[in-house]
């Protein structure tokens, strides 16, 4: 089955087109766009002209892309900006018109579970008896559990919840550090403490935009290398670290980091501060970067509707 799923972030538009093939996925093209979608929703509640814009320009960048691929099941998603926006209908009207298919805007927990899946198909070997997943968005943050007990490791989501903590939110909204750790901390332990109980030796699986460019800049990289950065460990010591030196730049200089154009210097520090926080409240003293997420579950979900039978196994 040939494939494509389109994930109009708050921040980021990412298109995955790949073919699913018993239950593996085989990457035919991959393109990730900065629109900022979501830029000045915290304060109104509206998308920008000049967001719509870019984001109409950025599905126009795609449309060479997809055209490769004539034939492809194309499944376009809306995340959190498009779920609060109040004029949403002045960017998915036309972008389902110039996509030639609807926009499905997705409640933020069956984004979480698309976004487990997709991560889950990365682990390797024995899986632990418990995986937390978290994607830091934009404009909000998914967070989701398979148990083992629950015999759920392999596909599917025991528990999942969306907060609205995102990186361009918390960025605009939320300024001052110490204001924004105690903002982060309380919404954090608030949705945890619905979660059910988790073993001791718990997983926590970093997904997501904020997620890659922690690890890039982690390692000192220049540009985006999936290779190194799928599988990277990282450390409450690490991320402190990292919190530590981007707060000594300004957002100007955060954004002439090689590895953080496209401003996610800007942005870059609340998403640092959500992970952060998250190790603290959970008690798990690293997370992984895993580079598949909501594109490759989704990508899952479109191969199961078509009646593919998936297997347990992995597909980055």
């Amino acid at each position: 089955m040939l494939a494509a799923a389109l994930d109009l972030g708050t921040n980021t538009f990412c298109l995955l087109v790949a073919e699913v093939v018993d239950g593996r996925l085989r990457e035919l093209a991959r393109r990730r766009v900065t629109v900022r979608l979501g830029e000045g929703l915290v304060s109104g509640a509206r998308l920008q002209s000049l967001a719509i814009e870019r984001g109409l320009c950025a599905l126009e960048a795609f449309r060479p892309v997809l055209a490769d691929w004539p034939g492809c099941c194309l499944r376009v998603f809306g995340t959190e900006a498009l779920r609060r926006a109040v004029n949403r209908d002045s960017f998915l009207l036309p972008a389902s018109h110039l996509l030639g298919r609807s926009v499905e805007v997705l409640a933020g927990t069956q984004e979480a579970a698309f976004s487990l899946r997709g991560a889950l198909s990365c682990l390797e070997g024995v899986r632990p008896d418990a995986v937390w997943l978290a994607d830091v968005g934009g404009g909000s943050s998914e967070l989701a559990l398979a148990l083992a007990e629950d015999g759920n490791t392999g596909q599917h989501c025991s528990w999942s919840y969306s907060l609205p903590l995102g990186a361009v939110g918390l960025s605009e909204g939320c300024p001052e550090e110490e204001a924004m750790n105690h903002h982060i901390h309380q919404q954090l332990v608030l949705a945890l403490a619905a979660a059910p109980p988790t073993p001791p030796a718990a997983t926590l699986l970093a997904t997501g935009g904020s997620a890659s460019a922690m690890a890039c800049l982690h390692l000192g990289l220049k540009q985006y290398e999936r290779e190194r950065v799928q599988g990277l460990c990282l450390t409450v010591t690490d991320l402190a670290a990292m919190e530590q030196r981007l707060g000594q730049l300004s957002p100007a200089k955060r954004n002439k980091i090689p590895c953080l154009g496209d401003r996610r210097g800007e942005i870059l520090p609340a998403g640092i501060r959500i992970f952060h926080s998250l190790l603290n409240v959970l008690g798990i003293p690293a997370l992984t970067i895993c580079e598949s997420g909501f594109l490759e579950g989704a990508l899952f979900a479109a191969a199961e509707s078509e009646g593919q039978a998936l297997i347990s196994a992995k597909s980055c």
